[in-house]
């Protein structure tokens, strides 16, 4: 059985999954927080304005309550991630994905003892690989829109900016 899933949340969850699957493997996809909180903060913020008509800003304890559920991810993996068996977990930086598709897909594969990949995966690393210099992100938005201060996640989570050199 395959389970596959992007959500940060899981990072607290890994006790438990592994006690429910205990062959599980873990890929983490670690992005610089710099970049991954006010990220989710605007993100969140779009789905609140779709979804709730009249609503303009998050309110300072909004902010907080989000940012603490962040921190609480990046800990949690710190925490539990490098427990894990040899070929049962893998970090990878976000930006390393981005900018070398298909190391980075080999990489997980070999580390997690996987076959593959197969041909149709191979060509969409070849097309991934071709976008990479054409990538721009079309996102605007700062810490500083939110509250928040660089000095302030360096702080809170110095652990992850030293581990992964962000």
């Amino acid at each position: 059985v395959w389970v596959v899933s992007k959500n940060p949340a899981f990072t607290h969850k890994v006790g438990a999954l592994r006690g429910v699957f205990p062959d599980a493997r873990f890929v983490y996809l670690v992005r610089n927080p710099l970049q991954a909180v006010p990220s989710r903060l605007s993100l969140i913020r779009a789905i609140w304005r779709q979804r709730f008509p009249g609503f303009g800003e998050m309110t300072p304890a909004q902010v907080e309550t989000i940012y603490a559920d962040s921190k609480r991810n990046y800990l949690a993996a710190e925490r539990d991630l490098p427990g894990l068996p040899d070929g049962h977990q893998l970090t990878l930086r976000y930006d390393d994905l981005v900018a070398a598709p298909r190391g980075a897909v080999h990489r997980i594969y070999d580390t997690l003892g996987l076959p593959g990949p197969d041909g149709a995966l191979e060509a969409a690393l070849d097309a991934a690989e071709s976008r990479v210099r054409e990538r721009v992100s079309r996102h605007d938005y700062g810490l500083a829109e939110f509250g928040l201060t660089e000095a302030r996640l360096r702080s809170d989570l110095a652990g992850v900016f030293e581990r992964y050199r962000f």
